[in-house]
């Protein structure tokens, strides 16, 4: 709010949306769905437990700080374009939240641009079909996968935040557009001082960190941060958990019982955990014969 100025607020300019952009609306659908859905059927923790945990992990969490950049660049368009994104996203999830917050709702909603007078009368959120982008969303979860794993590492090793480095994405030509819209958030999120996109691990020192997500692979030198022997040490753990996830994955589909009881797309969902499981280990494989060559 403080950074909405005096200027009217604009409709939300489809052809300015990106990867996060497009994330944050298609989650915006599915909550709508979900707790609209969870109160006509009188589910009342379930659809509260929903749209807290859009609005403290999604919203906040990740939306708002993917908008700083933003927010804070020299673009105005830019800038008025992502405060379009906040506040209709905002809105819609105050009016969520408001059967079991009403009086911060209503005082927080009063004081948005273009809302109506109390949100007690304002129309309950419908879903836009419009605003349906699956794809965008699944890659950028992805993407989200990669920062909380860097994250981690960055963690681990004790690498101060306000270190960068630069960083490699090493993906197909598939991916390859998805990886180049969402470096600037590798650069915001994850410390990366620059990204590099390319399609394989030539020329990137063997002894990089990486991390592995379903877009690629994040390659990055920090050879005089790490401890090469910790390193294997944590990608032979998360082979580890990859094996289980296989594991647990095979023993479903080898259950005669689940098999014979599952809907038929909760089956294809555990096929395709299965393989992605099968394609993280064989990821993981290859990098930890790298480091040991």
């Amino acid at each position: 709010m403080m950074n909405l100025g005096d200027e009217e607020l604009r409709p939300i300019d489809d052809s300015m949306l990106d990867i996060a952009d497009k994330w944050i609306l298609q989650r915006l659908n599915d909550v709508i769905r979900d707790v609209t859905a969870n109160l006509d059927s009188y589910d009342l923790n379930l659809a509260v437990d929903r749209v807290y945990s859009f609005i403290w992990t999604e919203f906040c969490d990740w939306y708002v700080e993917m908008s700083k950049p933003r927010l804070y660049g020299d673009d105005e368009k830019a800038k008025a374009h992502v405060r379009s994104v906040l506040v209709h996203v905002l809105s819609r999830s105050l009016k969520l939240l408001h059967p079991f917050m009403p009086f911060i709702t209503e005082d927080i909603y009063t004081r948005l641009p273009g809302s109506d007078k109390t949100i007690m009368l304002s129309a309950w959120p419908k879903v836009d079909e419009k605003y349906n982008f699956p794809e965008e969303a699944d890659a950028m979860d992805s993407l989200m996968d990669m920062v909380r794993q860097i994250r981690n590492i960055r963690a681990e090793m004790n690498v101060p935040p306000s270190r960068r480095a630069h960083t490699f994405v090493v993906t197909t030509p598939e991916n390859e557009a998805v990886c180049r819209e969402a470096a600037p958030y590798l650069n915001k999120l994850a410390g990366a001082s620059t990204v590099d996109v390319c399609f394989s691990r030539e020329g990137i020192d063997r002894n990089a960190v990486s991390v592995v997500s379903k877009i690629g692979e994040a390659c990055i030198p920090m050879n005089e941060l790490i401890d090469v022997a910790k390193e294997l040490e944590r990608l032979e753990k998360e082979r580890k958990r990859w094996e289980g996830e296989v594991a647990r994955a095979n023993g479903k589909l080898n259950n005669q019982g689940f098999m014979a009881k599952a809907p038929e797309k909760v089956v294809e969902e555990e096929r395709a955990k299965l393989a992605n499981a099968r394609e993280m280990l064989e990821k993981l494989d290859a990098r930890i014969r790298d480091m040991k060559a």
